[in-house]
C-alpha cells in the first residue's frame, strides 16, 4: 500500500510504502474455521477471492486470462445480495451465508489507486470507503439442514419430555383434586348427619353455612338461618359482648364456652359452643354447637337430689 507525502507547498515530495506479509492475516483467518464445516471467503470489492476453501481459486484475478475465476462469477446472485448490505445473513440454495464488510485502509489510506493488473499504472483514484473487503462464511445446505434437523429432534424430545411432565402433573393434580373433592363430600356428609349443630360464620358474625341438626334444634329453616346473625340467636350475650367475643376467638384461635340460644318459638336452650378461627379460603369460624339443655337438666336434678339427701341426714 502506498501513500504520497505532500510538502507545505502542496507538492508531492515522496511516497510512503507499506508492505505487510498478508500470509499471516490469511492464515489467522483460515484458523477461525479450522476443523469446522463452515467455509470462509475473503473477497475484494470486485468479488475476487483473496482467501477461500479452494486455494486454486485464490488471487486468480492477477493472472491474465483467469479473470472469470472469482466468487462474483461463480455465484453472481449471491454476490449481488452481499453487495447490497454492510453485513447480514441469509439462506439460499447453497446454504446459509453470513457476511460483513471490512475497511482495511480506513485509518491508513486517505488517497490511493487500484488496478486489476499485477503491474502497471492505476486507472482511477480510490478513497478508503471504496476500498473494502467482504468476509463471508458459508454453512453448506446439507450441514445446515442436518443441524436444523438435530435441533428439531432436540426440540421434539424436549417438547415430548415437557408434555410427559405436564401430563404427569395434570394427572397428579386431577388425582389430588378428586381426593380433595371426595374428602369434602365425606366431610359434608359427616356435618349433615352430625348429632351436634354446625355453623360456618364470617368475622362479622353472619352465618354462612348451617347443618340440619342446628336447624332442627333452633326451629328455624336452613334458609332462614343463612339470613341471620349470631346476635339474632344469642340470648346470653348482648351485641357488644358478642363482638368482643368474636375478636377474642380471632386472637386466641379457639374457644369453648357455654351460652344460651333463643329458638324460633322464643324458648331458650343451653348450648356448648366450640369455635375455631380459620384463614383457609378466607377468614371464617368453624363452630360446633351441642345441645346442653338435657345435661343441665340432669345436673340440676342431681344437685337438687343431693340437697334433699343432705336435709334428710340433718333431720335424722
Amino acid at each position: 500500500f502506498g501513500m504520497p507525502v505532500v510538502g507545505n507547498d502542496g507538492k508531492t515530495i515522496g511516497v510512503v510504502l507499506i508492505n505487510y506479509l498478508g500470509a499471516d492475516l490469511l492464515n489467522r483467518l483460515s484458523s477461525v474455521v479450522e476443523g469446522e464445516s463452515t467455509q470462509i471467503y475473503l473477497l475484494n470489492r470486485d468479488g475476487h477471492i483473496l482467501k477461500g476453501p479452494n486455494s486454486d481459486e485464490e488471487w486468480g484475478f492477477q493472472i491474465p486470462g483467469r479473470d472469470e475465476v472469482g466468487f462474483s462469477n461463480q455465484h453472481p446472485d449471491t454476490w449481488k445480495r452481499i453487495q447490497t448490505s454492510h453485513k447480514s445473513q441469509f439462506i439460499d440454495s447453497e446454504g446459509m451465508y453470513t457476511f460483513a464488510t471490512i475497511l482495511p485502509l480506513r485509518q491508513i489510506m486517505r488517497f490511493g489507486t487500484s488496478t486489476s493488473r499485477p503491474v502497471g499504472a492505476s486507472d482511477s483514484s480510490l478513497n478508503d470507503k471504496e476500498y473494502y473487503w467482504k468476509i463471508v462464511f458459508l454453512l453448506p445446505r446439507g450441514i445446515l439442514y442436518a443441524e436444523i434437523n438435530q435441533l428439531r429432534i432436540f426440540l421434539y424430545l424436549g417438547l415430548l419430555f415437557l408434555s410427559v411432565i405436564v401430563g404427569i402433573g395434570s394427572w397428579r393434580f386431577a388425582l389430588l383434586r378428586q381426593n380433595r373433592d371426595e374428602q369434602l363430600r365425606s366431610l359434608h356428609n359427616v356435618l349433615e348427619t352430625a348429632l351436634d349443630g354446625f355453623w360456618r360464620v364470617d368475622t362479622l358474625g353472619r352465618l354462612l353455612e348451617v347443618n340440619p341438626t342446628y336447624a332442627q334444634q333452633s326451629g328455624y329453616s336452613r334458609e332462614e338461618l343463612l339470613e341471620m346473625h349470631i346476635t339474632d340467636l344469642e340470648a346470653k350475650e348482648d351485641t357488644h359482648e358478642t363482638e368482643r367475643h368474636i375478636k377474642q376467638v380471632v386472637a386466641q384461635g379457639y374457644d369453648r364456652f357455654l351460652t344460651r340460644h333463643r329458638r324460633k318459638d322464643g324458648s331458650l336452650w343451653d348450648v356448648e359452643v366450640s369455635a375455631t378461627f380459620s384463614r383457609i379460603g378466607g377468614d371464617h369460624f368453624v363452630v360446633f354447637l351441642r345441645d346442653f339443655t338435657e345435661r343441665e337438666r340432669v345436673k340440676q336434678e342431681l344437685i337438687e337430689a343431693n340437697n334433699n339427701l343432705a336435709r334428710e341426714r340433718e333431720f335424722l
